[in-house]
């Protein structure tokens, strides 16, 4: 079984915030008497629903076995991201110009350019 997907938002009326996700049928947590959990104010939901939004993506395991997680380490891991994808994208550049000297009609060398310009319209 898997979380409930983000975003999440909180949803304030009255004297309740819920923590919820853009399901409107999914309502996590209330502060005022929530019967799956309780907070004390309103600024713990925020927080709660800041938190699993910037953690979109990275596995619960993987959050659970770092024990400096924080932005520190989200930066450490997006740089480990970006340098794996440069050097296959290095690598992958490397192999279209092996090809291009012989069978560059081949249709793995048409999926091999095709990858390339993916990869290159999404870096940053």
């Amino acid at each position: 079984m898997s979380h409930t997907k983000e975003p999440w938002a909180t949803h304030e009326g009255d004297d309740d915030v819920i923590v919820s996700a853009t399901d409107p049928h999914v309502s996590l947590l209330s502060v005022k008497d929530g019967t799956f959990g309780c907070f004390w104010n309103a600024e713990d939901a925020r927080r709660i629903v800041a938190c699993v939004n910037a953690c979109a993506g990275i596995p619960t395991d993987d959050l659970e076995a770092s024990p400096k997680l924080g932005l520190l380490h989200l930066a450490e891991f997006a740089n480990d991201l970006v340098k794996q994808r440069d050097d296959l994208l290095e690598s992958a550049e490397e192999i279209k110009s092996w090809l291009e000297l012989g069978d560059h009609e081949s249709p793995m060398y048409s999926r091999l350019c095709d990858a390339i310009a993916s990869v290159k319209a999404g870096a940053t």
